[in-house]
């Protein structure tokens, strides 16, 4: 398991005294609530900012962040991706995972490993699984349980594929 990961994305600014709304990766953003500073991902550069202000307004989320008082230093950070520590994840209920986990787990077919999950991606219906396959070609497998997929085992890196023909070539 990493020991952060990320929690949010950066879009624009809001207003003129430098707000940026965030949008989550996941329900809502209340495990940030009385965090004093954040560390924000952009270009594979990493900086800490301390939290001003962070909000939820109309539905969505705004944060402020110290010495950015204008709408045009603030719209530097836009696009950055918002980092955790996990100890500060949002809770998980029962059948949940963060999509960040199920990066480097082997997908298996019967008790065969058929490729290992490199990225996830979100697409129309469900998540994705992007997966690097034995023939070394990258297809995507819907992350839709008990149809494509079932017991993701965390601990041991391991999701079980219901249907080989998602990382085959079909002629």
């Amino acid at each position: 398991m990493r020991d952060y990961f990320y929690t949010a994305k950066v879009l624009s600014t809001y207003g003129i005294k430098g707000y940026l709304k965030i949008k989550p990766f996941s329900e809502n953003l209340d495990h940030l609530y009385g965090l004093k500073k954040l560390k924000l991902e952009k270009n594979n550069r990493y900086f800490e900012y301390v939290v001003e202000d962070l909000r939820c307004v109309s539905g969505s989320y705004i944060i402020k962040f110290a010495d950015y008082n204008s709408p045009e230093k603030a719209s530097l950070l836009s696009g950055s991706l918002v980092i955790i520590p996990r100890l500060y994840a949002p809770r998980l209920k029962n059948d949940e995972v963060y999509l960040s986990d199920l990066v480097g787990m082997d997908l298996i077919y019967e008790d065969d490993v058929v490729g290992t999950v490199v990225s996830t991606a979100e697409g129309s219906q469900s998540y994705l699984l992007e997966v690097k396959c034995l023939d070394g070609k990258l297809r995507f497998v819907p992350f839709l349980r008990n149809i494509f997929v079932s017991d993701v085992n965390v601990s041991s890196k391991k999701i079980k594929l219901l249907r080989r023909d998602l990382v085959e070539d079909i002629h």
